[in-house]
């Protein structure tokens, strides 16, 4: 931070910066470390467009934290490279913090996402569906017992069906206990964060399952940012739905996925969607 207000200062601290980062950084990202190091020492860079100094090394650290796929430390890593050269007038390193900001946004939050939100046909099979697993749920003693289905929302992106399953609970057939939801993209987390807190303050559920009504039981929905593979919890789910369906089927993992959810997750007279 310091570097960043005062530039001048950088030729007397760049080293204790270096070892600061080196300190802090985990072991995935120390590689990425050391080769910008010998790049730096050869008086060659290993960031396109970088100029040198502290715009080098963030934009640096911003590569490889997208690289890792940790894409809002990498979006604020890149956003700080960009202030950092124009305050020295690094035009250069400047250009070339803006230009991959904008193809980390590409690739952190792929345009088909968007289109597949605004897919109503698609949304309304999987709120139906969830309804009429929840309804059948419902009729378990043990289901009734627990107060009623927990449920897993694998993939959930900006929070969707998690929102459509805490409309449905609300409805006497469906009764639902707990919503988890996860999603191992941090980026889109971090929108589903804002999602359920937007709900929370009133706004509408969608019209494909019938309500228009807020959401105001959103601190139901337990939001994690993890893969499901990674998850390590005491209790299976009685419903868990797992959006991870591409137009190619099978593209985003979505058997391995399943396969894992099916053998750890799922409870024994539980339900997957989709299924076959």
């Amino acid at each position: 931070a310091v570097l960043e207000e005062v530039p001048r200062l950088w030729p007397e601290l760049h080293e204790d910066l270096m070892r600061a980062v080196w300190a802090a950084a985990d072991q995935s990202l120390r590689p990425r470390l050391a080769e910008w190091a010998a790049s730096h020492l050869l008086g060659t860079s290993e960031v396109q467009g970088a100029s040198g100094g502290l715009p080098s090394v963030l934009l640096m650290l911003g590569s490889a934290l997208a690289d890792e796929e940790r894409y809002c430390a990498a979006f604020r890593c890149l956003h700080r490279a960009a202030a950092a050269a124009r305050r020295v007038g690094d035009a250069r390193s400047e250009d070339s913090a803006l230009e991959s900001i904008s193809g980390l946004k590409a690739r952190a939050l792929a345009s088909w996402h968007f289109h597949m939100l605004n897919d109503e046909d698609r949304n309304r099979a999987f709120a139906s569906a969830m309804a009429d697993s929840l309804s059948m749920l419902a009729l378990q003693p043990k289901v009734k017992d627990a107060g009623g289905a927990r449920c897993l929302d694998i993939g959930t992106g900006t929070g969707l069906l998690a929102l459509v399953c805490e409309v449905l609970s609300r409805r006497s057939e469906c009764s639902v206990a707990k919503i988890l939801a996860c999603e191992m993209n941090d980026a889109l987390c971090a929108v589903a964060r804002e999602v359920l807190a937007a709900h929370q303050q009133g706004a509408g559920c969608s019209s494909f399952i019938g309500s228009t009504s807020p959401c105001p039981g959103h601190e139901s929905i337990q939001l994690r940012c993890a893969k499901s593979t990674e998850l390590d919890l005491p209790e299976k789910f009685d419903l868990i739905f797992c959006e991870a369906v591409d137009a190619g089927l099978l593209g985003e993992g979505f058997l391995s996925t399943a396969i894992d959810a099916c053998e750890r997750l799922l409870s024994p007279d539980g339900t997957l969607i989709p299924c076959g």
